[in-house]
C-alpha cells in the first residue's frame, strides 16, 4: 500500500489541529477556515487518486483554485473589517480574479493549470496584505502581535 503524500499527511495534521484549537472559538470566520480545510483535504486526496490512476486532474485543481480564491477573498474581508468597509475593494479583486480565471480557461481550456489566475491572485493578495499592515500600524491601539490571529492569517497567505 503506498503512503498518502506529503502534502495530504500535512493537510490531516492540520485539519486536526484546528479542529482541537479552533472548535470552541465563537468567531464563525474560524468555523470557515476548518471547512475550508476539509475541502483541501478532500480536493488534494481526489487529485491524487486521479494521479495514481493516471488520468489528467489538472481540471479537478483548477476548480480547487475558484474555491480557493472565494475563501481566501473571504478571510482577507474578515481581517479588513476592523478597520474599513471592505465591500468595494474585495468585489473589484473578484472582477480581476474570476475575470482572470474565465479569460484563462476560454484561451487556455480547462485542461491546463490556470496560470493566469494563480499569478493575478497572488499579486492581489499581497497587495491586500501590505495594506492590511498598513492599517494595522496607523491602528492608535496597541496589539500584541503574538495574540494576534488575523496578523498571522494574513501573513500565511
Amino acid at each position: 500500500m503506498k503512503l498518502p503524500s506529503p502534502i495530504i499527511c500535512i493537510e490531516i495534521v492540520s485539519l486536526i489541529a484546528s479542529i482541537v484549537l479552533l472548535i470552541r472559538d465563537k468567531n464563525n470566520f474560524w468555523k470557515i477556515v476548518m471547512l475550508y480545510i476539509a475541502i483541501a483535504l478532500f480536493f488534494e486526496s481526489y487529485g491524487s487518486y486521479l494521479n495514481a490512476r493516471k488520468i489528467h486532474n489538472l481540471w479537478w485543481f483548477n476548480l480547487f483554485i475558484f474555491l480557493e480564491a472565494g475563501f481566501i477573498l473571504y478571510g482577507l474581508g474578515h481581517c479588513l473589517r476592523k478597520y474599513i468597509n471592505p465591500r468595494n475593494l474585495l468585489l473589484g479583486g473578484a472582477v480581476v480574479i474570476y475575470g482572470s480565471y474565465g479569460l484563462s480557461v476560454i484561451l487556455n481550456g480547462s485542461e491546463q493549470y490556470n496560470i493566469l489566475c494563480v499569478n493575478v491572485m497572488s499579486v492581489l493578495f499581497t497587495v491586500y496584505a501590505l495594506y492590511y499592515y498598513y492599517l494595522l500600524l496607523r491602528d492608535e491601539h496597541f496589539i500584541v502581535l503574538k495574540n494576534h490571529p488575523e496578523f498571522w492569517w494574513v501573513t500565511g497567505v
